[in-house]
């Protein structure tokens, strides 16, 4: 069964990225230092299970045959993928391929968190993409995603849930991949489609021009978010602060 697992946040200072969203009244939890050594992580753990990542390179070079993950970071600051868990990677793929799309072979992942605790995954790209991708826990969750502190689970700002994602998809290709991870539907020239997942929905506009997040729903927090410079902020004020 998928379920929204997390949601990808790429940043160039993690540090301040940190600051940013705390000011916002977000609890930010340490991450740690994944396994490539190339990048680090912090975390918005969500009451739900969710959480939001705030990703960003550590400046250490790729050693050779490690899972890098600074392609993430390659296009700038903001939402670049969201990720959906998985109990059996292996049958919820093969689901995915039977859909029609193409499924990587799952690779492995993992994590050191500061206090030298060790967790490992796997994950599995969609047409090698990470809008969205699957992630399986090899160790327990409750590594990755810690739930038994209520302090890092309390937001200053309500946030208590991640209700879902508004995306703006390029081509019809892309929505087929979409109902290939979702198994639901598309309606023949329809442009804008909802997609039910365990945890949250996925809103997908086709506007033609190019695939991304363009906002984020959380549960406790009235108007959706977007990311702007590392910055969360509410999509009514962005037009403005823009241009400020």
């Amino acid at each position: 069964m998928l379920k929204f697992d997390h949601i990808i946040l790429a940043v160039s200072d993690l540090a301040a990225a940190s600051r940013d969203f705390e000011a916002a009244g977000f609890t930010v939890s340490p991450g740690g230092v994944h396994s490539a050594g190339t990048t680090h992580n912090a975390l918005v753990l969500l009451p739900d299970g969710a959480y939001l990542e705030l990703i960003a390179r550590t400046g250490a070079p790729t050693p050779e045959g490690s899972t890098d993950l600074t392609f993430l970071l390659e296009h700038g600051e903001g939402p670049v993928g969201f990720c959906l868990f998985s109990d059996d990677l292996d049958a919820d793929t093969e689901k995915i391929r039977m859909r029609g799309a193409h499924v990587s072979a799952p690779l492995d992942g993992g994590r050191v968190r500061p206090d030298g605790v060790w967790m490992q995954w796997r994950v599995a790209w969609v047409e090698e993409m990470q809008l969205p991708f699957v992630i399986q826990d090899v160790t327990p969750r409750e590594r990755r995603v810690p739930d038994d502190d209520l302090t890092a689970l309390t937001h200053m700002n309500g946030a208590r849930g991640l209700h879902g994602v508004n995306m703006r998809v390029g081509s019809a290709s892309t929505m087929a991949r979409l109902h290939a991870v979702f198994g639901e539907p598309i309606e023949a020239g329809a442009r804008s489609v909802t997609f039910d997942c365990a945890g949250g929905i996925v809103r997908a506009e086709l506007t033609g021009i190019a695939d991304m997040i363009e906002s984020i729903a959380l549960a406790g927090i009235s108007a959706p978010f977007t990311v702007r410079s590392t910055r969360f902020v509410p999509v009514s004020s962005a037009s403005a602060q823009a241009r400020s």
